[in-house]
């Protein structure tokens, strides 16, 4: 189970899928993504089987692009990895995304 930032970067590291359980974009909520590419300041991810979906088209097709930003910025409780905008509370309403790695993906 990924318990931070440092956990989650290593294991993007291995390109898995993630479920997305609730994000700021309503729309997103239940896509099943697979990174795709993962950098010191932020990973790409593409929406899994689905390379003609508009976020797996994003960016040149390198999908949809998500800013690390600081380990301040995430929570990570029950298996569950939060992100929040940059230096706000960790409510709602400042919400991100939170997903689940797919088990089968967890090391």
């Amino acid at each position: 189970m990924i318990e931070n930032l440092n956990q989650l970067k290593r294991e993007f590291q291995k390109n898995p899928r993630f479920e997305i359980i609730d994000h700021w974009k309503k729309e997103c909520v239940g896509e099943v993504r697979k990174v795709v590419a993962v950098n010191t300041v932020s990973f790409h991810s593409v929406v899994d089987g689905q390379p003609e979906h508009k976020n797996s088209q994003a960016n040149g097709g390198k999908g949809v692009v998500l800013w690390w930003e600081k380990a301040a910025d995430w929570a990570f409780q029950n298996g569950v990895c939060s992100v929040y905008f940059k230096g706000k509370e960790h409510v709602h309403e400042n919400l991100i995304m939170s997903f689940r790695l797919l088990p089968e993906e967890v090391a």
